[in-house]
């Protein structure tokens, strides 16, 4: 008998990996990658805002506050998207929107809480520090960069990473099959009418919805009576047809229990029998 941390390590160490398989966006959450995710250009791929506000130059804010404003001529705005930013000179400003590309010429992006716009000039009580509310290019990682590793699993967020890098599809790991063999005569099936020392076949029921919350979504029950020939059936037929099968039943000493002596003479090789709980 061992422990349940031991047993845990044994099937981990005893497992393979399955094979590969290319899987679109929509289908990718719960897999697992089986390719690193590398970076095919860096981010954020140009300067960009923060914040909505006003490009500026440090200069022209310099003692700026709520009491002494600075006003300085709009000479444009510019929107997420836009592919030609408008430069400024000192004594201009540009609105600009978050996400937007700051042209080169900005050192600052004020924000717009802080202003007051009228007659085509803005008058801002703010002074900013050299590049706040810029994201520089490449701030969070260059072109090249290994994102994430092979073998991560792929959450929500990671399916949105993949997709702001153009990807449609990439290589994960194939989800494995599940086969639930159930053991017993006492059992029948939920809806139908018990008789006199039968009880209803509920532990299969709880391991199938444990299985579809880790996202695999092949799984097939067996149901076996208490003989040796139809446990060695239906273990046969799982064991041919899944990956993976769990059992629930016939694993004591009794005279009805033949899980262990089907799955012998199938060849199963025992790594362990018993767990301390």
């Amino acid at each position: 008998m061992i422990s349940f941390e031991e047993a845990l390590r044994t099937v981990l160490d005893s497992i393979k990996l399955l094979g590969v398989e290319d899987v679109k966006l929509e289908n990718l959450s719960g897999y697992f990658l089986a390719e690193d995710l590398i970076a095919p250009f860096p981010s954020p791929q140009f300067d960009n805002s923060a914040v909505d506000g006003y490009g500026v130059k440090i200069k022209d804010l310099q003692g700026a506050n709520e009491v002494a404003l600075k006003s300085l001529r709009l000479v444009n705005s510019i929107a997420a998207g836009s592919d030609l930013p408008q430069q400024i000179q000192s004594g201009e400003a540009v609105k600009i929107f978050t996400g937007a590309r700051v042209p080169s010429s900005c050192e600052a992006v004020v924000m717009r809480e802080f202003s007051t716009e009228s007659n085509g000039h803005v008058s801002l009580g703010y002074e900013p520090t050299a590049g706040e509310n810029i994201r520089r290019l490449g701030d969070e990682f260059g072109e090249g960069a290994n994102v994430l590793s092979s073998r991560t699993k792929v959450s929500p967020p990671v399916v949105a990473l993949i997709a702001s890098f153009g990807r449609t599809s990439i290589q994960v790991y194939r989800k494995p099959s599940v086969g639930l063999v159930v053991t017993g005569d006492e059992l029948v099936e939920p809806g139908q009418q018990l008789k006199p020392g039968q009880i209803y076949n509920s532990n299969v029921y709880g391991l199938r919805a444990a299985v579809k919350e880790l996202g695999i979504t092949e799984c097939k029950q067996y149901l076996s009576r208490d003989t040796l020939e139809e446990t060695k059936q239906k273990f046969q037929e799982a064991l041919s047809a899944s990956d993976i099968v769990i059992s629930s039943g016939g694993v004591s000493v009794g005279d009805h229990d033949y899980v262990k002596e089907a799955l012998e003479s199938l060849g199963v090789k025992t790594l362990f029998w018993r767990i301390a709980m």
